[in-house]
């Protein structure tokens, strides 16, 4: 048989369109960049994107609708149908909005769970129908493209003494205490958020540095590296080594050259951080409490063993200290008030049920994708090794619990990538098994 009526007007589309320059590629760009700079140094862009970031997630998913409809009329199949991960993300969703009806802050909660179900519709209806019309390649490369633009903004404000590209790190007590090092931060609001983002994209670039092996690639990866490192974020690093590991193990070929290239560009960071990888990375004064994550995380023990089942209500995580009276915050002198950890942050918010709901299958789904041969699938490992840091780091910090920060839409566009792939490898084998059976009239 011949291409279908969709399958031709798909080729025609992608031969009359420019990838990046036509709507729906504007709209995944700014949705992905809109989340970055909300995080920037400005407070004039944090004040316009706190509300302005969600808009172009809203008109993506507005205009996949709209795509939706056109199919319809013109009886093409322009947008997918609904698949299995379509009714866990939903059922999910709908667990949040319930959430409102007990919920310790009912308008946070309402909220919040729409920003959810923005970010689900935008990014596995929109991105997807992206990924359709032009190749997950392109979708990696427009991420890629907005981390190199915060690394060359970031690099350059601290070459030219713009802004406040490093943090000090501090020592003591909070009242006071001895600045020891600085934290790398560049162009953003936090050293962790640069540091989360590096962490999510390095094991990208490793993947794409093994099999492509461009001098370009080779500079992204080793900045990219060394920006992880400045950042001083630990989780980070730990989870961003994890994930390399995996995709040098998974890379099936000779990886002499790009090893001896990392080993080199490890050499170059430890020079500049001479001194300073004690008290900038190691920070030994703080891990035996984490950074004095444990004296919350045995706060919001106790609050999730009050509501173990159905938890406080989404979005409400940073407000329990509030709402239990708890004073924890003053007596161990820390700044944080959420969970410092996506696990434990889920519990707490829609209970033991909705975290495992949300976990379970991305556990799964990580290591199902591990099982695959070496040497196999190698873009899909790629895919994994996104998952997997952003799994591990989820368990000392709460940015899981927001679509609103910079390394949200880093973190979960691969995963959907990742999903379209195992959907599209099972439709495949279905039809290919139709097509082997014998038919019936």
């Amino acid at each position: 048989m011949g291409e279908t009526i969709s399958s031709q007007y798909a080729s025609a589309y992608r031969r009359r369109v420019h990838p990046y320059f036509n709507v729906l590629g504007v709209l995944v760009f700014a949705s992905v960049l809109a989340m970055v700079l909300a995080q920037a140094q400005s407070q004039r862009l944090e004040s316009l994107l706190y509300y302005g970031r969600w808009i172009p997630l809203g008109l993506l998913t507005t205009y996949s609708v709209g795509q939706w409809a056109m199919a319809l009329r013109w009886q093409e199949a322009a947008i997918r149908p609904l698949r299995g991960v379509d009714g866990w993300a939903l059922s999910w969703i709908l667990l949040l909005y319930a959430s409102t009806v007990y919920s310790v802050a009912p308008e946070t909660t309402l909220m919040i769970a729409t920003t959810f179900f923005l970010g689900y519709s935008a990014v596995f209806w929109g991105v997807w129908k992206y990924a359709d019309q032009f190749g997950e390649e392109r979708v990696l490369k427009l991420l890629l493209a907005i981390f190199l633009l915060v690394l060359v903004a970031s690099w350059g404000s601290w070459v030219g003494g713009l802004g406040r590209p490093l943090s000090p790190q501090f020592v003591g007590t909070r009242s006071g205490g001895l600045i020891i090092s600085s934290r790398f931060q560049g162009v953003l609001e936090n050293p962790n958020s640069l540091g989360l983002v590096s962490a999510l994209v390095v094991p990208m670039l490793l993947g794409y540095a093994l099999k492509r092996r461009k001098a370009y690639i080779y500079v992204m990866l080793g900045v990219s590296i060394i920006t992880l490192l400045y950042t001083g974020n630990r989780s980070g690093i730990g989870a961003s080594t994890v994930a390399c590991g995996y995709i040098l193990w998974k890379g099936g070929k000779s990886k002499k050259g790009l090893v001896a290239f990392v080993l080199l560009v490890l050499l170059v960071a430890g020079y500049g951080l001479r001194g300073q990888v004690e008290a900038l990375i190691l920070r030994t004064d703080t891990l035996d409490t984490a950074s004095q994550r444990t004296f919350i995380w045995e706060a919001f023990f106790e609050y999730i063993r009050n509501r173990p089942l159905l938890g406080h209500g989404w979005g409400t995580e940073d407000l329990l200290h509030d709402y239990y009276g708890s004073d924890v915050m003053e007596i161990h002198h820390t700044r944080i008030a959420l969970a410092a950890s996506a696990y434990i942050g889920y519990a707490a918010q829609v209970g033991l049920l909705g975290a495992a709901m949300v976990f379970f299958p991305l556990l799964w789904l990580a290591g199902r994708v591990a099982l695959i041969p070496r040497g196999y699938q190698f873009r899909a490992h790629v895919l994994n090794s996104v998952l997997i840091a952003g799994l591990i780091t989820a368990t000392v910090s709460s940015w899981m619990s927001s679509l609103g920060n910079a390394q949200s839409l880093f973190f979960w566009i691969p995963v959907m990538l990742l999903v379209r792939r195992r959907v599209r490898a099972r439709t495949q084998r279905r039809e290919q098994g139709a097509e082997a059976s014998p038919r019936t009239s």
